[in-house]
């Protein structure tokens, strides 16, 4: 990439890793939030309270989707992506200085719960924005490395929480000392405000601009928004599982403490980031299609079982290993994803679009997957439920993905895959 280019896709993926930082961090800390602003009520509760305030941010990613997507289709990449980081920081600073329900009552779990529904607010706008301007700037030869990397950068901003988390909750740090991340995180979002003010918007849409053309999201693009919304969902199963349900998975039903069942699973992260970047850059050299089925056919091929397989072995070689592989799928599956999903939407409602049904799928999945994981094994006793669910939804987003490419709208899709560009 040249270095104009490079230093593009850098600030937009320290963005991105900054707004994941801020959005994780508060899944991080729910024990405690749950206990400052939750502390009438007994620990179940609490802990409920503290996950429902979490869940605020997915039901207000599809609205800044839409927000934030209308901004970067009507009036530019660069402001919407601006907003999104800059506002970002409001709430994140906001629920470092926020007092205790002991000391202002009611008022204290409101104002965090609509912190978090405003945080999640602006992650649906900068998650696919990001790419979108990254990838409009470089101009498709490396779409799908940049593409790896925005997915990438994704993770490293949850991994700094977890790694933040980790640090202030250490025996004999002071009461208040989880306030500081959440500091921290809101003074940053200040500074890459200022960054991205500067950047320089995306010859894509300035053609746009000077051609005046009109936003026909929900007349004539139903099918593509429907598809975005399936490979979203099928998106925040996987993502979902490695980052919510496996803690979950080997704690309560492989019988590993929490400590443990962490750091396994921090192999699995690592894995999972610096695959989305490898399969990103192997889907510029195959190509989109091939890129797509690679990770549908791993998926169905066994692979999910051998996975779970390798998690009830009483092995920590076997444990780690399986981390890895999980890992391998998940960025097989998510690196090459915004290029793809960048094809679907013409630039004139691309952010939009793209923003929008993306975060519907991931909104649906990120509240249902761990639970329906959960309720199915406990009913089941079957521990390969897991990998049976990510194979069957493998299968309905490869047929899908089959009958868009070959049956709907296939001429202008077999010229995408030929050339391996983002149609302009």
């Amino acid at each position: 990439m040249k270095p104009n280019i490079f230093k593009i896709v850098f600030l937009s993926s320290l963005g991105n890793a900054l707004e994941f930082y801020d959005f994780t961090i508060c899944a991080v800390f729910i024990p405690v939030l749950s206990a400052v602003y939750f502390p009438h009520v007994d620990q179940s509760l609490a802990i409920f309270a503290g996950l429902f305030t979490f869940g605020a941010g997915f039901i207000g990613r599809p609205f800044g989707a839409y927000l934030f997507g209308y901004v970067g289709d009507r009036w530019g990449r660069k402001k919407a992506l601006s907003l999104t980081v800059g506002l970002m920081a409001v709430p994140t600073f906001i629920i470092a200085i926020l007092p205790s329900y002991n000391q202002i009552g009611v008022v204290a779990p409101l104002i965090l719960v609509f912190c978090r529904f405003f945080q999640g607010l602006c992650t649906g706008g900068e998650y696919n924005g990001a790419a979108i301007f990254a990838i409009e700037h470089e101009g498709g030869k490396h779409a799908g490395l940049v593409s790896g990397i925005i997915v990438g950068s994704a993770i490293i901003g949850a991994l700094l929480a977890n790694v933040a988390g980790s640090i202030v909750l250490k025996a004999g740090m002071p009461d208040w000392a989880w306030r500081i991340p959440f500091l921290i995180g809101g003074c940053i979002g200040f500074v890459a405000y200022m960054v991205r003010k500067n950047f320089q918007e995306t010859s894509t849409f300035i053609k746009v601009k000077s051609e005046h053309k009109v936003q026909a999201l929900f007349s004539d693009r139903r099918v593509e928004f429907g598809l975005n919304i399936a490979y979203a969902f099928v998106t925040g199963v996987l993502f979902y599982i490695i980052f919510g349900f496996l803690n979950i998975y080997l704690s309560r039903f492989l019988n590993l403490t929490l400590l443990e069942s962490t750091s396994y699973n921090t192999y699995g992260l690592i894995s999972f980031m610096l695959s989305c970047i490898a399969f990103g850059a192997l889907s510029d050299r195959i190509g989109i299609k091939r890129a797509l089925y690679l990770p549908i056919f791993l998926i169905t091929g066994l692979s999910g079982i051998v996975f779970f397989f390798l998690q009830q072995v009483d092995s920590a070689t076997s444990l780690i290993l399986g981390q890895i592989l999980l890992g391998l799928l998940c960025g097989s599956y998510l690196g090459p994803g915004h290029v793809f999903m960048l094809t679907l939407f013409p630039p004139h409602e691309r952010y939009t679009g793209t923003s929008l049904s993306f975060s519907i799928g991931m909104c649906i999945a990120g509240a249902t997957t761990p639970a329906v994981l959960t309720y199915l094994i406990d009913q089941t006793g079957n521990h390969f439920i897991p990998a049976y669910y990510m194979m069957f939804f493998a299968v309905v987003i490869g047929i899908a993905l089959y009958a868009f490419i070959n049956f709907y709208d296939a001429k202008r899709l077999r010229n995408f895959f030929r050339k391996n560009v983002v149609l302009s």
